[in-house]
């Protein structure tokens, strides 16, 4: 493989330095899409804030602009097309989540701490680091899903749902999909607002 730029997630993802060891020769540029990003406890999940994926956006596009100058106007005006959709659909968020009284987020695997963080939301996962959750788990996350009277668990569509299946039968919730890592960010973004407002009280 040849390029100009290869636009990296971060370093958080050992397997992508892993990759860019093999072809980094190949390549003129390396940009790290996590500078100016404060990563939280190494949650590599950092996209899922809006505030984020404008950083990298603009990462993008400046280095975008600055090796390709002759298209720095097109760059910037999709950039700008992109945040104006990211802030209508944060917007939609705010307002549904301003009707909940239940700020509780009850996910499968834990990748929405920087999302639940902007929109105050708390996170509570049936998974920890990327592990089969123990029976004590299994056991907390059930109290707290009853204490709050959940309606929904939400999982990552990447996954098997037997496991979330396990947890959501017995309690009589469903389970619904939300994607930590969509083809159209800002489609998702309204994705989830609907869902949020069908599955918060």
């Amino acid at each position: 493989m040849d390029a100009d730029i290869y636009f990296r997630v971060g370093k958080e993802f050992k397997l992508e330095s892993i990759l860019l060891d093999k072809l980094k020769s190949n390549i003129n540029k390396i940009v790290d899409c996590s500078e100016n990003i404060n990563i939280i406890d190494r949650d590599p999940h950092f996209w899922l804030s809006t505030e984020n994926a404008k950083i990298i956006t603009q990462t993008i596009t400046d280095s975008l602009s600055f090796y390709y100058p002759q298209h720095k106007n097109y760059f910037n005006n999709n950039k700008s097309q992109f945040f104006n959709e990211i802030d209508s659909a944060v917007s939609i968020i705010k307002n549904v989540l301003e009707k909940k009284q239940e700020k509780t987020l009850f996910v499968y695997h834990p990748a929405w701490r920087y999302f639940v963080e902007e929109f105050g939301l708390i996170q509570i996962a049936i998974e920890r680091e990327g592990k089969h959750p123990t029976a004590g788990d299994l056991k907390g996350f059930v109290e707290s899903a009853k204490d709050k009277g959940a309606n929904c668990i939400f999982f990552d569509p990447h996954f098997d749902t037997t496991a979330v299946s396990t947890v959501a039968n017995p309690l009589n919730i469903k389970i619904v999909s939300i994607n930590p890592l969509p083809e159209n960010y800002t489609e998702n973004l309204f994705d989830i607002a609907n869902k949020l407002n069908e599955c918060q009280k």
